[in-house]
């Protein structure tokens, strides 16, 4: 999708033009928002940041069909219920199995979601034509992985700090959406205080680009052009 086409619905779930462009440069290494994959670790893996059904079918893809369905539930009909996928009260997949007609919960679910390709299809459908799917996608996904509000203590005054730059803050959400964490950020981070012998946190911005270097993950967002970077 264009630049045009996604700013819309990065602003309609509540992203700012920085954190837009942030979230655009990691949703890169991602997929789109109809990307379906049924074949790896996390069993039933859907969207721009792969959310996950797990073997229980109650993880982050449930709350992108819960977030939808509260939010949009006219559309959500349209995008999943008519065609028997449903998410229940409690955050747990659900599936009408489309020959016995058998309501599947959890693991049975997901299992029937790997089975049967029509179940990929209605969410590579849902992912092509449904900003409300789409917005719930991205709302569940900064939720779950930004990565500002992680902060970590050093040894400075027992000062909590965090990267400031565009290319600091993709550096650790790429981090957190293929890892669940921005380790080793605090290790890395109290590294480059003690080899410069740091004494305030007014002097953090001058080693955040060797730090934001050092936590290279998937790409270098220290040469993305559309990031904000550190001086």
């Amino acid at each position: 999708m264009s630049e045009n086409e996604l700013k819309p619905l990065f602003v309609a779930a509540g992203f700012s033009p920085s954190e837009q462009r942030i979230a655009m440069a990691v949703s890169k290494l991602e997929g789109g928002f109809e990307t379906v994959n049924t074949y790896d670790t996390g069993y039933v893996s859907i969207g721009f940041i792969q959310f996950v059904t797990l073997e229980d079918g109650k993880q982050s893809l449930s709350e992108v069909l819960a977030r939808e369905k509260t939010d949009n539930p006219e559309d959500y009909e349209k995008d999943f219920r008519q065609y028997g996928l449903d998410v229940s009260q409690e955050g747990v997949i659900v599936v009408v199995d489309p020959v016995s007609g058998a309501e599947l919960y959890g693991h049975d679910a997901v299992m029937k979601l790997i089975e049967d390709k029509q179940f990929a299809a209605v969410f590579q459908r849902a992912g092509r034509h449904s900003k409300s799917f789409r917005v719930a996608q991205i709302a569940v996904a900064k939720s779950h992985y930004w990565p500002a509000q992680d902060a970590v203590m050093v040894n400075m005054d027992g000062q909590t700090v965090s990267v400031r730059s565009e290319a600091g803050l993709a550096t650790l959400y790429d981090r957190k959406v293929n890892r669940g964490k921005i380790d080793p950020f605090q290790d890395v981070l109290q590294k480059a205080i003690d080899a410069h012998q740091l004494k305030s946190a007014a002097d953090l911005p001058g080693v955040e680009r060797e730090v934001v270097a050092a936590l290279k993950y998937r790409t270098d967002f220290l040469k993305d052009s559309t990031l904000g970077q550190p001086n």
